[in-house]
């Protein structure tokens, strides 16, 4: 035994320290894992509680979470969603419902006001024609309102006979009835509106109205003749011409073009069919001096910046020029001699429908002067050539007024006319 206590290892001089570090190592092994299993512990805790809100949660919120091709109808209550779209789109309904209703209750009520305006003004102007005409005898008026006769053999009143004229045209005088009457019709309504200048009346139309001169070319377009507010407006001259007829190279007259047919300039739109172009030629235009009466030689369509509505010419040369273009522009030919200084053209307007630049054109020229014999016309002396608008001291022959505009355009460069010129033969009346 004593050998073998002697062989025995000596333990180390610093062994007991160890130890102690050892245990001091456990002990913080130990408390860590303590640390750590308390960590653990509240990490199940959290876990156990998720676990258990997600057991406990509802059915359409599992619904939710599945898959989409693992859903059904039944995992999907949506009748509350769907409700609520339902009334959305009932609202909406609703909505454009009363907007459309609102719309066709204006539109319906502006149709209804004008087809009432219309049928007035109709009646109006039918009346206002038969209290002009009356029952007076026309018979033997070489103008007088009916289909012309001018080619026929002329009844005579009194002392008629056919004056000098100036190669253009044929000044007639004469003694017949109706001028006293018409006359009087006449001066009656310029009381009422001194605006009123003359009377139209195209052959194989109802164009039979009054025609007035305004300050403007707007005020007419929805006031007639006796200054009351009307949808059909007037006949009205373009507001630069003059009131004494032979002052107008181009005599210039607007009237609407109206649905309701044989209203205002409608019956216009009659001379772009051939026969009626042929077979009647004459419009007469009434004053308190004289009956004018021009014979057709165009009609066309065009656009309301083309100068076929000039009223002024710096010159003899240019108007003359300008005939002949208008002539050119005519669908149909009328046989008619050479246009001079001292021609006169009367110009028809009106709008197309559809096109608000577009305007049909109808265009006369002047070929007879009927009056009484104690009434002196005074021929032009070339002074209605070079005139200026006073309103902007321009020459007359620069400026073109479209129908619904006060203001001149600049048509320095002329553009052409859309229509197409056809020639045709004239038959033998």
């Amino acid at each position: 035994m004593e050998n073998n206590d002697k062989n025995r290892i000596a333990p180390p001089d610093n062994f007991d320290s160890n130890i102690e570090k050892v245990k001091e190592s456990e002990e913080e092994v130990n408390l860590a894992l303590a640390e750590e299993g308390v960590n653990m512990a509240s990490e199940e805790e959290k876990f156990s509680d998720t676990a258990e809100k997600e057991n406990n949660k509802p059915a359409e919120v599992d619904a939710f979470l599945s898959s989409s091709s693992d859903m059904t109808p039944e995992n999907i209550d949506s009748s509350e969603t769907d409700d609520q779209k339902e009334k959305n789109k009932l609202g909406w309904r609703s909505i454009l419902l009363a907007i459309f209703l609102a719309i066709f209750i204006v539109s319906a009520g502006m149709i209804a006001f004008n087809l009432i305006d219309s049928y007035r003004a109709k009646k109006f102007y039918s009346e206002m024609n038969s209290d002009f005409l009356g029952d007076s005898d026309r018979t033997g008026l070489i103008s007088y309102l009916a289909p012309a006769v001018l080619d026929k053999e002329m009844p005579k009143y009194g002392n008629v006979r056919l004056g000098s004229g100036n190669g253009e045209y044929s000044i007639i005088d004469t003694n017949n009835p109706f001028f006293a009457q018409y006359k009087e019709k006449l001066t009656e309504y310029q009381k009422t509106n001194p605006d009123i200048f003359c009377w139209i009346q195209v052959d194989g139309t109802g164009i039979s109205y009054a025609c007035v001169k305004g300050t403007d070319n707007n005020y007419y377009l929805d006031h007639n003749v006796m200054l009351e507010q009307n949808v059909n407006g007037a006949i009205f001259a373009d507001y630069r011409c003059d009131t004494t007829i032979l002052e107008n190279p181009n005599l210039v007259l607007y009237g609407h073009n109206m649905i309701q047919e044989g209203v205002m300039f409608t019956d216009m739109l009659k001379f772009l069919d051939q026969t009626t172009f042929l077979n009647n030629r004459y419009i007469t235009i009434y004053t308190v001096d004289a009956v004018y009466r021009y014979e057709i030689f165009a009609v066309y369509r065009t656009k309301s910046t083309y100068r076929y509505c000039q009223i002024g010419f710096m010159s003899a040369e240019s108007f003359v020029d300008w005939c002949d273009e208008m002539i050119a522009n005519s669908m149909y030919k009328r046989n008619t001699k050479d246009f001079t200084e001292n021609s006169r053209v009367l110009t028809l307007s009106t709008c197309v429908t559809g096109d608000a630049d577009g305007r049909y054109a109808l265009q006369a020229r002047l070929v007879s002067i009927e009056k009484s014999a104690d009434t002196v016309i005074e021929l032009p002396d070339g002074d209605e050539f070079n005139k200026v608008n006073q309103n902007t001291q321009v020459p007359l022959d620069e400026l073109e007024l479209p129908l619904m505009s006060e203001e001149p355009e600049d048509t320095t460069v002329y553009p052409e006319s859309e229509t197409v010129v056809e020639s045709v033969e004239e038959p033998t009346l």
